[in-house]
């Protein structure tokens, strides 16, 4: 499966059906998601959320579990610390490396503790 920006949504193509639902609808709420990474794991997304009127711009992760049952996409992303894209996960998954917004880096747990 690829997980791509397309609009101001996210995407999973399912390379052997060609489906690809929105799991992201983030247009409709005057969003913009973009950057998706998937986790070592495969059971979320790492992606950027940037809303123009609205507070907590930054990295959100976002359940694929809708996946198993297309009826519940798109999910709704949660809150993952204060950063933008790139982002990227360590191998095993616990460690999250983004970039802060003052242009640091950043290191964060797989729960969003910043490190």
């Amino acid at each position: 499966m690829l997980a791509v920006s397309c609009g101001l949504n996210i995407h999973v193509i399912d390379m052997e059906t060609l489906r690809s639902p929105v799991v992201a609808d983030c247009e409709t709420e005057d969003n913009a998601c973009t950057d998706p990474q998937w986790s070592p794991d495969g059971a979320s997304l790492l992606i950027y959320r940037a809303m123009e009127f609205r507070p907590d711009p930054g990295i959100y992760v976002l359940d694929t579990g809708c996946l198993d049952d297309p009826a519940t996409c798109p999910a709704k992303p949660q809150f993952f610390p204060r950063g933008t894209a790139p982002f990227a996960c360590s191998p095993t998954g616990d460690k999250i490396a983004f970039i802060t917004f003052d242009g640091r880096l950043g290191i964060a747990s797989s729960e969003g503790s910043v490190l």
